[in-house]
């Protein structure tokens, strides 16, 4: 048999037995600012770009012993959607249709998270934040909310200097490599994990991109949808509008954000310390320690976040 033959034969062999990509199992979702990535969801390929993202908020808590992160990076500009038959990049409703014109120009929030983090490499992500000009985070609501009281002990709480969303991701440090692990998707925003009774349990969590903008997408227009007389109307449309901004998602039953891990990242530019590209970020503990990925505590950590800030930062 010849080489040709050869592959020919490997080519009919993959078509008839391998559904999905073969590299990319969607384990993970590794962005790479201003370039496209995909993202294989249950069969399908999606597609985004990121074109501008920046941090924009760390905290860090001790939680039954552990430290655990959150990170808020911001997004403008992005673009996402699934391919199509023919291999064509089909835009989501949200970034085509007149009827989200003003979307496209907001700053939208990825809500991200680390349990039992490497409290080293926090801390010099800290350390250089605050060398950017980070600010210790004070609590703001709109009117009509309450603060919502943190449950757990803050170690560190810092953010990006400005009044609104639009000016801290202004002075927000630019990304140009970030990588999330969804939970393992069970269904749509859905995921499950091996609780500590080594039980398989599912709550709401990230799962996609696509899949959170379909929910947020379907709330959006149920909101707008509801009769001039409803109840609590203009609180309804407005969450919904301030969620539709939550790339990573929302709880339905609780409204707390839910944080997908943040697994690696890298600051865009050049590290004055050694006039070279910045490494890479990695947040796991150096003992490998794999199981930080698996939530054990089942709650959803109540912490007051950026989620119900005017998306266009008015």
């Amino acid at each position: 048999m010849s080489m040709f033959e050869q592959l020919e034969a490997l080519s009919n062999a993959i078509d008839e037995t391998i559904t999905g990509d073969i590299i990319s199992t969607g384990a993970q979702i590794r962005i790479i600012a201003g370039e496209t990535c995909h993202m294989p969801v249950d069969g399908i390929q999606t597609w985004g770009r990121f074109p501008d993202i920046k941090i924009t908020r760390l905290t860090l808590r001790e939680q039954a012993g552990h430290g655990v992160m959150s990170m808020t990076v911001t997004s403008r500009g992005e673009q996402m959607g699934i391919v199509g038959g023919d291999n064509e990049e089909v835009l989501l409703p949200c970034y085509t249709m007149p009827q989200f014109l003003t979307f496209k120009d907001w700053v939208h929030l990825l809500n991200l998270e680390f349990q039992r983090v490497n409290m080293d490499v926090v801390n010099n992500l800290a350390e250089f934040l605050r060398g950017k000009g980070f600010v210790n985070w004070v609590p703001r609501a709109m009117a009509g909310q309450e603060i919502r009281e943190r449950t757990t002990k803050t170690l560190l709480d810092i953010e990006a200097p400005g009044r609104s969303l639009i000016d801290r991701h202004k002075t927000g440090v630019p990304l140009s490599t970030l990588t999330i692990i969804p939970g393992k998707r069970h269904a749509p925003n859905v995921i499950e994990f091996i609780n500590k009774d080594k039980e398989l349990e599912t709550r709401p969590g990230f799962t996609s991109f696509v899949d959170t903008a379909i929910v947020n997408i379907q709330n959006a227009l149920t909101a707008y949808k509801l009769p001039e007389d409803t109840e609590d109307r203009a609180d309804i449309l407005r969450a919904s509008k301030s969620r539709l901004s939550v790339l990573t998602g929302t709880n339905g039953d609780t409204t707390f954000s839910t944080r997908p891990t943040v697994g690696y990242l890298t600051i865009a530019g050049v590290d004055p310390t050694t006039n070279k590209q910045f490494e890479e970020m990695n947040f796991f503990p150096d003992d490998g320690d794999t199981d930080v990925l698996v939530d054990t505590s089942g709650e959803v950590i109540t912490d007051v976040d950026d989620m119900f800030a005017n998306p266009e930062g008015e």
